[in-house]
């Protein structure tokens, strides 16, 4: 029981993270793009898509390695 309860707490713990980091992401686009919430995530999901990996993937490189140039975000 206590290795099941250790177990569902840290997936709490790393849903978390992901979500505060896609956040994070979302505040970048939404700054320098002047998106708003739903568009900055639609553009990672797409950018996501596109270059297929996970979305906290794609969020953790553009909060390491900032914006990508131009529109292409």
């Amino acid at each position: 029981m206590a290795l099941a309860s250790a177990q569902h707490y840290a997936s709490l713990e790393g849903a978390l993270a992901s979500r505060a980091l896609i956040g994070q992401a979302e505040g970048m686009l939404m700054q320098r793009y002047g998106l708003d919430g739903r568009q900055a995530f639609s553009v990672l999901v797409r950018m996501s898509q596109h270059g297929t990996q996970k979305l906290r993937d794609v969020a953790a490189d553009l909060v390491k390695d900032g914006i990508p140039p131009g529109p292409s975000a």
